[in-house]
């Protein structure tokens, strides 16, 4: 492989790159230098195999989702990622739940479900709704066995064009 160098061609070694920088952004590279607390070189890896799965997923649809999820480990909320796509909008089950289903990149069901009273306390200070949950299901019909109400499971099917019709040969 051959990369230019002022002016002279020079032979890199096998899956090594060069990367030159215009003198207007001689600032930044120094910036981003002091900050990086690793090498650039691994953090140009980085960074590139980031924007490689970023561009890859959005070519196929699926966007980076990040939504709120109760962490049983923790026992907090927390903020969790991944790359998905909305097969619903909200959905609400007529009381103080919120649904929300998504096909993530692997195929997978994901739901969220969002309490309005969470966050709400008595005046004794017990809580009054449900942290924010995230269930991943490797199918629809996983998730119609573990109970997600019907009009969630049946909206994902529609979306997914999986509609749950059994076919009777009579």
């Amino acid at each position: 492989m051959m990369a230019a160098n002022q002016g002279r061609e020079t032979t890199a070694s096998p899956g090594r790159k060069n990367v030159y920088i215009k003198a207007e952004d001689a600032e930044i590279w120094e910036r981003a230098e002091s900050l990086a607390g690793e090498s650039l070189s691994q953090l140009l890896s980085d960074l590139l195999r980031r924007y490689v799965a970023d561009r890859e997923n959005q070519s196929d649809g699926f966007e980076r989702i990040i939504v709120e999820a109760w962490g049983e480990k923790k026992g907090q909320v927390r903020l969790v990622t991944f790359y998905g796509r909305w097969l619903t909008g909200r959905l609400w089950d007529g009381d103080m739940l919120f649904y929300r289903a998504l096909l993530t990149r692997h195929g997978r069901i994901a739901i969220t479900v969002e309490d309005q009273a969470w966050g709400a306390y008595t005046d004794e200070g017990i809580s009054l709704g449900q942290p924010p949950k995230l269930k991943v299901y490797d199918s629809v019909k996983a998730a119609v066995e573990d109970d997600v109400p019907t009009f969630v499971v049946n909206a994902a099917a529609v979306a997914l064009n999986v509609v749950g019709v059994e076919e009777l040969d009579i």
